[in-house]
């Protein structure tokens, strides 16, 4: 499945990397910033996907990062082995990773690459480095790391810290320089609310803290998605290496010392996770948690503890045989609840995807009046839109603009402001303006090219994207009042839409004819 960020991503490096004039320049698009990592890896996938097939194949990606989900259960295989357990002990861990409990992250193909190698390919390297001690191996594949997020950076401190307190001197240097250059090339990246939030951080640590706990238990919101009952597990699980730490594993051992490292490594990816979306909004990130939100980042931090469980456990074949059946029996009933939850949610999911995509395409093929800045990508055969708008719808709805006088029927509309209760991503409470008519009619089905959009209507420019009915309101737009995304709630960016006043028209369409279009008298200034 692609989302629309995904056109987005993708869309802005391509456009960049195919109008750059030379070797040089090309080069740089690949390795320029964003947010706080390089994302060559995957930018190197669309080029070479474009490459060989003509267009961005997302699927190809999305089917890659799985893969690499199964190369971790194998290295899971390989520690259990190593443990001289029988392979009973690993047959859980399949049916923890292999359902649709994490399906946005399995069917989102930028999610999938993104998010499972920024932890497996970090374990790997601590696998390589403490076990097999294989270090220049380890630092070939920490390049390869910072190339795909800036997860690396933490890999890279952990290992240089862990040969430092095991004394391997040498090591320790490599590690330490290759950390040291990672950190002068990170982009330097203001952001206007890293202030409020360092000491926020301190104020609010109980709430963090809580936070960091509820992440690291909502493998258990499959089952029961209660803030006691979440953070209570996450405490559970958290207790049982540092308990195992302190009495059973043994420093020395080089597959204990893996397994404290990549816990303790999961454990701060987590945290620092937490912090980054740290809005002083601890109920609104809470709800998110009891999704289930990022859990696969928990199913990596649960099988690791699963491990430390078993290692130290070692001597005492009864307790180790009830932790593998106790195990087994969770794994179980997890993947049977998991899929069963989550089946129709997937499917609900790529059809809220299609339309998006959909909308997106749409806004972009009418938004190419003034600007152009797709019209290089549908040369090239990206992104074309397949069973999206055509050039005539697009003719027809601009002839139907020009009659200022059509109003949409029913014509009774009201337009009220009002402001969010919670503050956003970017830490500031969205201004809104509510749409509402009770006699607007609901088509049969609000899917893809079907449904009620909303055009604003510029001097040179159109835009339009779906409307959501909820009770009676037809759409919430953001007044601009957010100076970081001052944008619609979903549909576009702020980059997508020009200063100036625009009129504001509504268009229904079945099966990408225009049933009813016309003004619905308002008018919005942005921005």
């Amino acid at each position: 499945m692609i989302s629309r960020d995904e056109y987005r991503i993708a869309g802005k490096f391509l456009k960049n990397y195919y109008n750059a004039e030379g070797f040089i320049n090309s080069a740089k698009t690949l390795i320029a910033p964003e947010n706080e990592s390089r994302p060559v890896v995957v930018r190197l996938l669309y080029v070479l996907s474009y490459t060989l097939t003509g267009n961005v194949n997302f699927q190809f990606i999305c089917i890659l990062g799985n893969l690499i989900l199964l190369g971790y259960l194998f290295l899971i295989k390989t520690i259990i082995k190593q443990l001289d357990v029988s392979s009973f002990y690993f047959l859980p861990i399949p049916f923890l990773f292999l359902n649709l409990g994490p399906y946005l992250t399995y069917l989102f193909s930028y999610e999938t690459f993104f998010y499972i190698s920024s932890f497996v390919v970090p374990i790997y390297i601590f696998y390589l480095d403490i076990v097999k001690k294989k270090t220049f191996l380890a630092i070939i594949f920490i390049i390869i790391s910072f190339g795909i997020g800036s997860t690396a950076l933490l890999c890279a401190l952990f290992l240089f810290l862990n040969n430092l307190v095991r004394k391997y001197y040498k090591e320790s240097m490599v590690f330490g320089i290759a950390l040291f250059l990672m950190i002068i090339s990170i982009p330097d990246i203001k952001d206007p609310h890293s202030g409020n939030q360092l000491s926020g951080i301190f104020l609010h640590f109980k709430e963090i803290t809580l936070l960091v706990v509820a992440f690291c238990g909502n493998i258990i919101t499959i089952f029961n998605s209660s803030e006691f009952t979440t953070i209570i597990f996450g405490a559970i699980l958290l207790f049982c290496p540092v308990f195992l730490f302190f009495t059973k594993m043994r420093w020395n051992n080089t597959v204990h010392n893996f397994i404290i490292t990549s816990i303790a490594f999961m454990l701060i990816m987590i945290t620092l996770n937490t912090l980054k979306r740290w809005r002083e909004d601890y109920n609104g990130y809470l709800s998110e948690i009891l999704t289930g939100h990022k859990l696969i980042f928990t199913l990596g931090l649960f099988s690791l503890i699963y491990i430390c469980v078993l290692a130290g456990l070692q001597k005492s074949e009864i307790k180790k045989r009830i932790v593998g059946i106790s195990m087994m029996l969770f794994a179980l009933v997890f993947y049977a609840r998991a899929n069963f939850i989550n089946f129709r949610n997937a499917i609900e999911y790529q059809k809220r995807l299609q339309c998006d995509i959909f909308n997106w395409e749409a806004s972009k093929y009418i938004a190419n009046d003034e600007e152009h800045q797709y019209d290089f990508l549908r040369q090239k055969g990206i992104f074309t839109p397949k069973g999206s708008f055509t050039p005539a719808f697009v003719q027809n709805l601009k002839e139907l603009a020009k009659d200022t006088t059509l109003q949409y029927q029913p014509s009774l509309f009201k337009v009220t402001r009002g402001q969010g209760k919670n503050k956003d991503m970017y830490g500031v409470y969205p201004q809104y303006e509510v749409i509402e008519n009770s006699n607007l009619p609901v088509p049969s089905k609000i899917l893809h090219s079907n449904g009620h959009f909303i055009v604003l209507i510029g001097k040179q420019n159109m835009f339009m994207t779906a409307c959501t009915l909820n009770a009676l309101s037809i759409r919430k737009l953001l007044s601009g009042k957010n100076p970081l995304n001052p944008g619609f709630s979903s549909g576009f960016s702020y980059l997508d839409i020009p200063r100036g006043d625009y009129q504001i028209a509504l268009c229904t369409i079945q099966n990408l004819k225009i049933t009813n279009f016309g003004y619905i008298g308002q008018k919005v200034h942005l921005w």
